[in-house]
């Protein structure tokens, strides 16, 4: 048995899937690094622990298991999460659930960096013929990854000139010069992006690789190496980031009936101010971190609520975070995305819209289309985060409807009952004709 994920080593990735393909390893736990582009074949059973986000997704770890005719195991473990424990209650929902139409923001310069390097080292990119599929931006970005001598020149065209197949080990959203070794001794253990690090390898922070427990010892941030040690500790830790967002532009506004959807690019800037010790999933203690914080530029939708919306002032704060919790959780259900590549910022007073405002933002530098998507189904995710929180039996909040396992503030404040009036108020703001006191939006 032994574990996988994206960021081990290539050497260490193919030795774990060639003893997959023999049989000579009787199983493996992993992350969704194996669900697609990768032939591990002839497993006999799948476990899939937690809703994985998408029923696509679903489908391709399901898929895994059972080639070549031969009956296959595939198991679901519902997790603590809102979406998994929904599917718990209503397992003829997640049988008959429809897939996911795919969201991509094509025009993203991050993104189509990544698909420029798929793509030439596919077939040479020439302008005259593939300018069409890849927009006019692709020519800047080609001199940016011919002077990161990513892509060459030749006769027939651009052509990738790096290391190994880039459709594996080209990261999604970032270059991969943004990327961080974590280094054991004279090991390198794995690699991360520089989001995944800020969150998981801060100082102190307790690293897990091949079932052993590594604590971050010394971050060097100009080599980009974070080292660790050995711990036989049995604790682990979570960070605690207090986020803060700015809105740059508001570029359209969505009408749902009297609810008003807006959408436009926002400056997040996130602040890792230390962390919690966890021993048997619960607290024992927090420490503080004195870390710069992260800023990026990316896309977000954002309503704006009336302080009459039958909500108590001093239920207002926690049941304006537990609505922020609901949609996030509820978005996946109606857009293609991981709750983990969205984020949320919700606040009594907001000092660009004067007013209370809840704010779902891409988790992605320069957007991806997620939010502009969600700002077109607002009223089918209000209704399912309605469903969410209403269908849950606790009184106060959980981790199976408000309660979210990236929040910043430990989930301080919620309101679970002030939460199901909010969103009961903004599903009838939804289906209400547009009152005359909003200005005149674009549809």
């Amino acid at each position: 048995m032994a574990s996988y994920r994206g960021g081990y080593r290539p050497s260490e990735r193919r030795e774990i899937e060639s003893a997959l393909k023999t049989g000579s390893m009787s199983g493996v736990i992993s992350t969704n690094a194996l669900e697609v582009g990768i032939d591990v074949g002839g497993l006999d059973s799948v476990v899939i622990s937690g809703f994985p986000g998408s029923m696509i997704s679903v489908l391709q770890q399901a898929g895994r298991a059972g080639r070549n005719q031969k009956d296959s195991v595939i198991t679901f473990i519902a997790g603590q999460n809102p979406i998994d424990q929904y599917y718990a209650r209503n397992p003829e929902a997640f049988f008959n659930a429809p897939k996911e139409e795919v969201i991509l923001g094509i025009c993203n310069p991050y993104i189509l960096s990544s698909h420029l390097l798929c793509a030439a080292a596919e077939l040479p990119y020439r302008a005259e013929r593939d300018r069409e599929y890849f927009g006019d931006a692709a020519a800047d970005i080609i001199e940016s990854l011919k002077e990161n001598h990513l892509l060459a020149s030749t006769s027939k065209g651009y052509v990738y000139c790096g290391g190994e197949n880039p459709a594996q080990n080209t990261p999604f959203f970032e270059m991969n010069e943004t990327s961080w070794s974590v280094r054991y001794e004279n090991t390198t253990l794995e690699t991360m992006d520089d989001n995944q690090a800020y969150r998981e390898a801060y100082f102190g922070a307790v690293i897990f690789h091949q079932g052993e427990r590594y604590r971050v010892e010394t971050i060097d941030p100009e080599l980009r190496i974070i080292r660790v040690v050995k711990t036989s500790d049995i604790y682990s830790t979570r960070p605690i980031i207090s986020t803060e967002i700015s809105i740059t532009a508001s570029e359209k506004n969505r009408r749902h009936h009297n609810l008003i959807v807006n959408y436009g690019e926002v400056q997040v800037s996130s602040q890792l101010r230390g962390y919690s010790v966890i021993e048997y999933d619960q607290t024992v203690t927090t420490c503080e971190l004195d870390i710069p914080s992260r800023q990026f530029t990316t896309k977000a939708c954002w309503i704006i609520i009336d302080e009459e919306c039958g909500v108590s002032v001093e239920a207002f704060p926690g049941s304006l975070h537990g609505v922020e919790h609901a949609l996030i959780a509820a978005m996946p259900h109606n857009v293609l995305c991981d709750r983990s590549d969205i984020g949320g910022v919700a606040t009594p007073f907001h000092s660009d819209t004067l007013a209370p405002t809840i704010f779902m933002y891409d988790g992605v530098k320069g957007g991806i289309g997620l939010t502009e998507k969600a700002a077109d189904l607002f009223p089918d995710i209000l209704t399912f985060a309605h469903e969410l929180v209403t269908g849950c039996s606790c009184k106060e909040g959980c981790p199976s409807c408000i309660h979210s396992p990236k929040c910043g503030n430990n989930n301080q404040p919620l309101n679970k009952t002030g939460t199901i009036v909010l969103l009961e108020y903004l599903q009838g703001e939804s289906k209400k004709p547009l009152s005359i006191n909003n200005p005149d939006v674009n549809s």
